[in-house]
Formats: C-alpha cells, sequence, structure tokens
C-alpha cells in the first residue's frame, strides 16, 4: 500500500496498491509530487513498467506506462516527469498523452557505461542529475549531470570508488548524495573490505 503522512495532523492514512486485481502485493519502489498545487503523487512499483498517479484531493487513481521493466526513481520538474529505470538504465521524460512517444533522455545499459538501474533522480537549474547502480555482479555506481537544455550529458563512474549512488538531492546550486557498498544484483558487499 501506500502511506499519505500529512505531517501539520501528525496523521497517516494507507491506501491500497497501484491496482490490486493486477498487481496484488506491489511493492512501490520510487514516489514523487507533483506540480505544486496539483495534488498529484506519482508511483512506480517493482517489477512492472505501469506506474500510478494519486490525487490526493480527489482520491482517484490513474495509471501510465514508463518504458523499462520497473522505474526506480522519479522526479517532477518544470512541469515534466522524470523517470530513471531498471533494466534499461534509462532517464525518460514521460508523455501521459501516447507513451509511445516517452523520450529517452539517456541510457547507460551498455558495454561503456555498464548501468542498469537509474536509483536516485533530482533536478535543479536546469538540469537533471542522477545517480545509479552496476550491471549485476559488477561494482561502481556512476553519476550523471543532463542539461535540459543542450542535452549534454556528463558521465562519471566511481564517484566513490566500488559504491553505488543510492540517493540525490539537489539544494541552492549543490547536488547532496548518498552511497551503498552494494553492487549490481548478485554482488554479495563490498567490492573489498576496506569500503565497508
Amino acid at each position: 500500500g501506500v502511506a499519505i503522512l500529512n505531517i501539520d495532523q501528525r496523521r497517516a492514512d494507507l491506501f491500497p496498491t497501484i491496482d490490486e486485481e493486477d498487481a496484488a502485493g506491489t511493492d512501490i519502489v520510487s514516489i514523487t509530487n507533483g506540480e505544486k498545487g496539483s495534488n498529484l503523487i506519482y508511483m512506480g512499483a517493482f517489477n512492472t513498467p505501469n506506474c500510478a498517479i494519486y490525487n490526493t484531493a480527489t482520491g482517484q487513481w490513474g495509471q501510465f506506462e514508463a518504458v523499462a521493466q520497473q522505474t526506480d526513481a522519479m522526479v517532477w520538474y518544470e512541469g515534466s516527469l522524470y523517470t530513471g529505470n531498471y533494466t534499461a538504465g534509462a532517464i525518460t521524460k514521460i508523455n501521459f498523452d501516447d507513451p509511445s512517444r516517452n523520450v529517452i533522455l539517456f541510457s547507460m545499459n551498455d558495454s561503456i557505461h555498464q548501468q542498469n538501474r537509474v536509483h536516485a533522480l533530482t533536478a535543479g537549474d536546469g538540469k537533471l542529475f542522477a545517480g545509479t547502480m552496476p550491471y549485476s555482479d559488477t561494482y561502481g555506481g556512476a553519476f550523471v549531470m543532463i542539461d535540459l537544455e543542450t542535452l549534454e550529458n556528463p558521465f562519471v563512474r566511481n564517484i566513490v570508488q566500488g559504491q553505488s549512488i543510492t540517493g540525490l538531492i539537489y539544494s541552492n546550486g549543490y547536488v547532496f548524495g548518498t552511497t551503498s557498498t552494494s553492487g549490481g544484483t548478485g554482488t554479495s558487499g563490498p567490492e573489498s573490505p576496506t569500503d565497508s
């Protein structure tokens, strides 16, 4: 389910999963708010390209389709929703009217970049910032910055040697991040004992 927290009232309301018939028990793996004042919350679920929209004012649910197997990260920025996907390792701008027109801004699931999970997204100053986890059985996540005007996308792997980037937030010209010693799926711990 989804818990909606009202901090002012110190209350939490629990709501059912995205689609109880088709996705009973599906875990929510990403969540973000929509445009300020829209009352919309967007959610991505485990192991499905379908994502949910929840309107906190009306209680209505909707769905939209992302690009890949699942959406691990989301951010609403300047009128658009951007998603970070697994297994495509892609950062996508969502087209709500026609999913076939979703725009992949950058994909890292290739032999050069070796990233298949965009685990963190944030935005500011006309740029998207992404943090990733690498291919299965490997170490070394990446930090990516996409200029939304030029689509230039500097890519830095191992910004923290052997670690994945698991969280990012933008504030006043700075990007703050968290990392994990976990590598891609199938790794059993830190790349080396000194990483823990």
